[in-house]
C-alpha cells in the first residue's frame, strides 16, 4: 500500500510539472499573439503537448520519451513541407477520395511557412527538455 502511495505521489508530482509547464507556454501565448511569432505558437504548442501526452501515454522516459518528440516534430514538419506550393498539387494529386480528402485540402489550401517548421522543432526541443527535468523512475504516470 505505501509503494502504491508513492506511486501515485510521483505520477501527481509528474502531472503538475506538466500542467505548470504547459500553463507557462499557454501564458507565453498570450504575450506572443502580440509578436510576429505568434502565429506559429500553434505549432510549437501542438508539437510540445502532444510530444509530452505521448511520452506520459507510452509511460516512456528517457530516451522513449525523446521518440515521442521526434515523432512529433517530425509529423508537423512534414505536414508543412506538403503545404509547400512546389509539393502539394503533387501529392493531392496522389490522393483523392473519403479521408484522404481531407488532407488534400489541407495541403492545397494551407500555407507554407518556414516559421511553423522552426516553431515545431522548438516545441520537440521543449518537450525533450522537460522530459529530461522531470524525474522518471519507469512506472508510467498512473
Amino acid at each position: 500500500m505505501v509503494a502504491l502511495q508513492a506511486r501515485a505521489a510521483t505520477a501527481l508530482q509528474r502531472w503538475r510539472h506538466l500542467l505548470v509547464w504547459t500553463a507557462a507556454l499557454a501564458a507565453l501565448s498570450c504575450l506572443a499573439l502580440l509578436s510576429a511569432f505568434g502565429r506559429s505558437l500553434p505549432t510549437l504548442l501542438h508539437t510540445f503537448t502532444f510530444s509530452l501526452f505521448t511520452a506520459v501515454a507510452l509511460r516512456r522516459g528517457g530516451r522513449g520519451g525523446y521518440a515521442a518528440c521526434i515523432a512529433w516534430c517530425a509529423v508537423n514538419v512534414v505536414f508543412e513541407v506538403g503545404q509547400h506550393q512546389h509539393w502539394s498539387a503533387h501529392l493531392a494529386a496522389l490522393m483523392h477520395g473519403g479521408l484522404r480528402q481531407q488532407l488534400v485540402n489541407c495541403l492545397l489550401r494551407g500555407t507554407f511557412d518556414v516559421g511553423e517548421m522552426i516553431a515545431a522543432v522548438a516545441g520537440a526541443l521543449l518537450a525533450a527538455a522537460v522530459l529530461r527535468w522531470i524525474p522518471y523512475d519507469g512506472g508510467g504516470c498512473c
